[in-house]
């Protein structure tokens, strides 16, 4: 699973991709005795001609603690607005089982003075990099992504986003209403007597799967 997150750049005319990835060190390690081993990943990115535009590679020793232990790696790159494809690759040595993700990516150009919302970035915290300072850019903030934008129970779920092209009024403050909207796509769960019952019960509109909230 991976995470995309698009953000207005310093520079004019360009855009600020983040590439969040959460690899399955588990899943990798499976059916072998291994606890520490050499993973590589790496992210790739070609235009719509297939044209490789970014290929950053790097690998790190990871350890297994748990059994649904992932890595979590990111990358961040400018891009001039347009369609992109990219790939994110995992392979592990002691096994050589492999993992990927890949899709297509269309990077917009957040104008000056145009009203924009950025990308939702969904992470597991988020916190100010200093105590009692008031943070002024995504640089000032410590943020763990989650980039498989999944959460178990009681987890709590953190979001980012900036605004851009807000118009001040005569005491020079903007201001902005957003509306977030959660939408319970599906259910999972574990018992098989429960997962008949509940998928009966999904279909009539007896539970919460399908509403927004």
């Amino acid at each position: 699973p991976v995470q995309v997150a698009r953000f207005r750049a310093e520079r004019p005319g360009l855009t600020d991709v983040s590439f969040f990835a959460d690899i399955p060190t588990a899943r990798l390690l499976r059916n072998t005795d291994v606890v520490q081993t050499k993973l590589e990943t790496g992210l790739f990115v070609s235009d719509p001609g297939r044209r490789l535009l970014i290929a950053a590679r790097d690998s790190e020793t990871v350890r297994l603690r748990q059994l649904d232990a992932v890595s979590h790696r990111s990358w961040h790159r400018t891009f001039a607005p347009g369609e992109y494809l990219y790939r994110v690759e995992a392979r592990q040595h002691a096994s050589g089982n492999r993992a990927r993700g890949l899709s297509a990516v269309n990077v917009p150009l957040f104008a000056e003075g145009q009203f924009a919302l950025s990308d939702l970035l969904v992470a597991r915290r988020i916190a100010p990099r200093q105590a009692g300072a008031k943070p002024r850019s995504r640089d000032d903030l410590f943020i763990v992504p989650n980039g498989a934008m999944s959460f178990s129970r009681n987890d709590t779920i953190f979001v980012y986003y900036e605004t851009y092209g807000l118009t001040p009024d005569s005491t020079g403050q903007a201001r902005a209403k957003v509306e977030l909207t959660l939408r319970v796509d599906q259910i999972q769960r574990s018992d098989r007597v429960q997962a008949v019952l509940g998928s009966v019960l999904d279909r009539v509109g007896l539970t919460a799967e399908g509403d927004d909230r």
